[in-house]
């Protein structure tokens, strides 16, 4: 997603709660820059989620592996019984060893997809509340220059604008958007999980 698709979807939520079309340009600037912030946010939190749902796909074939595995290496030993029945046995041993591994596996990696998609989600929910959070404030905003006269958005008061990035808690460099489950600090190799990423995240969210 495009920031300014981000922004647009914003506007678009923030509209529907007033229940008027509210555009950017009729915005403070202070709102503008809140709005900018939380888009660039959003688009994060975005694509983590899409990385996450990869993942699931991913996480689906190898179950499926697993199965065919497993079928295909009990009908082999059903096989080879009938020839020597030891070499039977021990075929069928082994697929299930190998089976169970990777079915093993399978279910470690769907609890921490599904623990990842619930932080996720928690992030979206903080996303959401910011935006009913700009809803009332623009609210506010609106009726405070009503009330003087439509008083120029651009002569309320503005903040410098921030620049808000995620961080290496060890040795404090800037981090990209996530790639992978986890972000690699390139500076000092400090690996950060969805939960400490999410943990940044909803800081930043609570700072607009």
């Amino acid at each position: 997603m495009r920031l300014q698709d981000a922004k647009n979807e914003i506007l678009e939520r923030i509209s529907s709660k007033l229940g008027y079309r509210i555009t950017e340009n009729s915005l403070s600037p202070n709102v503008r820059q809140a709005i900018t912030l939380l888009a660039n946010i959003w688009r994060k939190v975005i694509y983590m989620k899409q990385l996450e749902l990869g993942q699931k796909t991913n996480a689906e074939r190898i179950r499926i592996y697993c199965y065919i595995i497993g079928a295909g290496g009990i009908a082999l030993a059903t096989l080879i019984s009938i020839v020597n029945m030891a070499a039977g046995v021990t075929t069928f041993i082994i697929t299930f060893v190998v089976f169970y591994y990777l079915y093993r596996k399978h279910k470690e990696s769907l609890n921490e997809i599904a623990m990842n998609i619930r932080e996720i989600a928690m992030l979206e929910e903080s996303i959401a509340s910011k935006i009913d959070e700009l809803s009332q404030r623009i609210l506010k905003e609106q009726k405070l220059r009503w009330i003087k006269r439509a008083l120029p958005a651009e002569q309320l008061i503005s903040k410098p604008l921030r620049v808000l990035e995620i961080r290496c808690p060890n040795c404090g460099a800037k981090l990209p958007i996530p790639s992978a489950p986890f972000i690699r600090c390139p500076y000092c190799g400090t690996a950060l999980s969805v939960q400490e990423i999410g943990l940044q995240i909803k800081s930043l969210i609570e700072s607009v």
